[in-house]
Protein backbone atom coordinates (compact mmCIF):
# COMPACT_ATOMS: atom_id res chain seq x y z
CA UNK A 1 0.00 0.00 0.00
CA UNK A 2 1.58 3.31 -0.93
CA UNK A 3 2.48 5.95 1.72
CA UNK A 4 0.17 9.32 1.87
CA UNK A 5 1.75 12.34 2.13
CA UNK A 6 0.42 14.51 4.54
CA UNK A 7 -0.98 17.82 3.80
CA UNK A 8 0.88 21.20 3.49
CA UNK A 9 0.20 24.39 3.34
CA UNK A 10 2.71 27.11 1.59
CA UNK A 11 2.40 30.25 2.84
CA UNK A 12 4.66 32.43 0.93
CA UNK A 13 6.35 35.85 2.61
CA UNK A 14 5.26 38.90 0.47
CA UNK A 15 9.00 40.66 0.02
CA UNK A 16 10.98 37.57 -0.88
CA UNK A 17 8.33 34.92 -2.13
CA UNK A 18 10.38 32.22 -0.02
CA UNK A 19 8.47 29.69 2.04
CA UNK A 20 8.26 30.99 5.67
CA UNK A 21 8.12 27.33 7.83
CA UNK A 22 6.47 29.01 11.07
CA UNK A 23 4.00 30.64 9.35
CA UNK A 24 3.24 27.72 7.43
CA UNK A 25 3.00 25.75 11.08
CA UNK A 26 1.08 28.26 12.27
CA UNK A 27 -0.99 28.68 9.69
CA UNK A 28 -1.60 24.23 9.45
CA UNK A 29 -2.26 25.02 13.35
CA UNK A 30 -5.19 27.41 12.87
CA UNK A 31 -6.61 25.54 9.97
CA UNK A 32 -7.10 22.46 12.87
CA UNK A 33 -8.24 24.70 15.75
CA UNK A 34 -10.95 26.08 13.43
CA UNK A 35 -12.46 22.62 11.88
CA UNK A 36 -12.23 20.65 15.44
CA UNK A 37 -14.12 23.55 17.33
CA UNK A 38 -17.75 22.78 19.00
CA UNK A 39 -20.41 23.01 16.88
CA UNK A 40 -23.05 26.25 17.53
CA UNK A 41 -26.20 24.21 17.59
CA UNK A 42 -28.92 24.26 14.85
CA UNK A 43 -31.86 26.06 14.69
CA UNK A 44 -34.64 24.38 14.05
CA UNK A 45 -36.82 25.41 11.28
CA UNK A 46 -40.02 26.38 13.73
CA UNK A 47 -37.62 28.16 15.63
CA UNK A 48 -36.73 30.17 12.65
CA UNK A 49 -40.58 30.75 11.77
CA UNK A 50 -41.57 31.56 15.43
CA UNK A 51 -38.85 34.04 15.42
CA UNK A 52 -40.71 35.75 12.02
CA UNK A 53 -43.89 35.58 13.65
CA UNK A 54 -42.85 37.29 16.59
CA UNK A 55 -40.33 39.56 15.13
CA UNK A 56 -43.80 40.78 13.20
CA UNK A 57 -46.03 40.99 16.12
CA UNK A 58 -43.06 42.87 17.82
CA UNK A 59 -42.37 44.99 14.70
CA UNK A 60 -46.35 46.02 14.47
CA UNK A 61 -47.17 44.69 10.92
CA UNK A 62 -49.06 41.47 13.07
CA UNK A 63 -51.42 42.97 16.07
CA UNK A 64 -51.65 40.06 19.17
CA UNK A 65 -54.70 38.20 18.41
CA UNK A 66 -54.22 38.64 15.11
CA UNK A 67 -55.05 36.07 11.90
CA UNK A 68 -52.18 34.05 10.72
CA UNK A 69 -52.21 33.20 7.19
CA UNK A 70 -53.42 29.47 6.65
CA UNK A 71 -51.06 26.47 7.59
CA UNK A 72 -51.34 25.82 3.58
CA UNK A 73 -50.27 29.31 2.92
CA UNK A 74 -47.45 29.05 5.17
CA UNK A 75 -46.22 26.21 4.20
CA UNK A 76 -45.93 26.30 0.47
CA UNK A 77 -44.40 30.22 1.11
CA UNK A 78 -41.54 28.85 3.40
CA UNK A 79 -41.44 25.75 2.00
CA UNK A 80 -41.59 23.71 5.30
CA UNK A 81 -44.35 20.65 6.23
CA UNK A 82 -47.37 21.53 8.19
CA UNK A 83 -45.75 19.95 11.15
CA UNK A 84 -43.17 22.99 11.09
CA UNK A 85 -45.42 25.62 10.48
CA UNK A 86 -48.02 24.01 13.77
CA UNK A 87 -44.45 23.69 15.93
CA UNK A 88 -44.06 27.36 15.16
CA UNK A 89 -47.43 28.90 16.05
CA UNK A 90 -47.33 26.66 18.79
CA UNK A 91 -44.36 28.80 20.47
CA UNK A 92 -45.96 31.84 19.65
CA UNK A 93 -49.01 31.12 22.27
CA UNK A 94 -48.62 32.93 25.29
CA UNK A 95 -46.90 30.81 27.81
CA UNK A 96 -45.38 28.71 25.59
CA UNK A 97 -41.56 28.50 25.68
Amino acid sequence: MPRRRPYVINLYDDQTSSVNPLSAETAALEAHDSLLRPLSPARSRSDVIAERLAEQIVGGRLSPGAKLPSEQEMMQAMGVSRTVVREAVARCEPGVS
